[in-house]
């Protein structure tokens, strides 16, 4: 049991590393997303910096590394016999890694796509945390906002639906993502917060 949370860990955290808006940002000839907007290299701020194909490219890559951490715990659960909690480990290591990559001494992302991916192995909390993002983004158009209300939400629906060990695991990850944001809640709070926008790339 050790061994295969071990292993589900680990290369959910090298996974969860991988630095999608960086790599985007590369290949399509863009300026360093870590120095322009809010200094994040999460789908928003390239959307922002780097234009919509950017942004949805970014947004793609990050959910991909949810999904496949999710779906090697998942495995594990089948086949090792993971006690039903390996899909939570690698959902929350891909999350550590998105946001504290070794590789660019500890500075990552947000978390949030990639929470996302994770979910889309759970479909009911999937939809609910979609559903609640889409609402609040329609109504408030802060897509800091939308992202903090869906983690929270999921987090207390699912000591419902996953149990106690996965609203455990659930609450955790949003706490995280939660302390990822602060600096956007204390923009929110000043409102100062950039809304959401599908303009096309801004100047630089």
């Amino acid at each position: 049991m050790i061994e295969v949370a071990l292993f589900v860990g680990v290369f959910s955290y090298v996974l969860g590393m991988l630095p999608s808006g960086l790599l985007v940002a590369k290949v399509m000839g863009l300026v360093d997303p870590r120095t322009l907007g809010s200094g994040n290299m999460g789908a928003t701020n390239m959307l922002r910096t780097g234009g919509r194909k950017a942004g949805v490219v970014t947004l793609i890559l990050d959910v991909l590394k949810g999904v496949l951490a999710a779906t090697l715990g998942l495995y594990a659960d089948r086949e090792f016999g993971g006690g039903g909690v390996m899909v939570y480990v690698g959902m929350m290591m891909s999350i550590v890694g998105h946001c504290f990559p070794a590789v660019l001494k500890f500075r990552g992302g947000k978390g949030v796509a990639t929470y996302l991916g994770g979910l889309i192995l759970l479909p009911q909390l999937f939809l609910l945390a979609v559903a609640t993002w889409l609402l609040m983004a329609f109504v408030f158009r802060y897509s800091s906002l939308a992202a903090l209300t869906s983690v929270i939400v999921v987090a207390l629906y699912s000591y419902r639906g996953e149990g106690l060990e996965g609203g455990i695991f659930l609450s955790m990850m949003a706490i995280l993502i939660v302390v990822r944001h602060c600096g956007n809640v204390l923009r929110l709070l000043r409102g100062e917060e950039d809304k959401i926008s599908l303009g096309r790339k801004r100047g630089n």
